[in-house]
């Protein structure tokens, strides 16, 4: 399963969903009133994948409750979530995707799902992915 954020009206949406649809991966998109929800919240209920080992992990060390609640002032980018699957089909789904996407334009921040950031809401993962962007666009304006 592929948890879509501010993904509605983006450009790459037809190429995901067709993607989404080679892979054999279930899109949910995430309603916006869920984004300070933590990411286990979100796939309890009829989201919950029953094989899915992390919606049984204990809880690990987890930011503070300001961490989790950025100002309301912060937008959240485009952002797909894996969840439920290994490394290797993130990948070749990032591939896929990038061959049906050719000649789109448009961002997506892109994640798995892991036992630290289950915990996370997806403001604060947006967060943590914008600054990774910003430290490794920063390391290659160096070289």
């Amino acid at each position: 399963m592929i948890l879509l954020f501010e993904l509605e009206n983006h450009p790459l949406l037809p190429s995901i969903n067709l993607t989404a649809g080679l892979m054999g991966q279930e899109l949910v998109h995430v309603a916006k009133e869920e984004y300070q929800t933590p990411l286990k919240d979100i796939l309890q209920g009829d989201r919950t994948m029953p094989d899915n080992p992390l919606s049984k992990a204990a809880p690990l060390a987890m930011p503070s409750a300001e961490g989790l609640m950025p100002s309301a002032d912060i937008q959240i980018e485009p952002m797909m979530i894996f969840t439920g699957m290994n490394p290797d089909q993130v990948s070749d789904f990032v591939d896929q995707l990038k061959i049906q996407s050719r000649g789109q334009s448009g961002a997506v921040l892109k994640a798995m799902l892991t036992p630290t950031n289950l915990h996370w809401s997806a403001l604060y993962l947006c967060s943590h992915l914008r600054e990774e962007r910003a430290y490794h666009q920063q390391r290659r304006n160096r070289k």
